[in-house]
């Protein structure tokens, strides 16, 4: 909610303190862990920390596929999340304005 109101840099620690919690309480294995990664991943790019973003993605991603497998609903949004970062970190084909071709992150 803090994110759609624009309050970034609040909706940023209240993540951060989400995961802390959640790591704390259910471990580094567990798939809510992933799901926390890929929200805090989500204000990161909003706010245009785009590797910040890119690292909680990957781990989201690592995460999701190993408990979740690579079918899963959230796996898949958390590879779409990355796939929409990578596009926006490569920035527009001068030539055509269209995004790059990504590359699946697991190859």
């Amino acid at each position: 909610m803090l994110q759609d109101l624009g309050r970034l840099d609040e909706a940023h620690d209240q993540y951060e303190q989400a995961l802390r919690i959640s790591l704390a309480a259910l471990g580094p294995d567990h798939p809510d862990i992933g799901l926390r990664r890929s929200n805090l991943g989500n204000v990161l790019q909003a706010l245009g920390r785009l590797d910040e973003a890119r690292d909680q993605y990957e781990q989201a991603l690592t995460m999701s596929l190993a408990a979740l497998g690579p079918d899963h609903r959230q796996t898949q949004e958390v590879r779409n999340s990355l796939a929409r970062l990578l596009a926006r970190a490569a920035g527009p084909d001068t030539e055509t304005g269209a995004a790059p071709p990504l590359q699946d992150p697991d190859q």
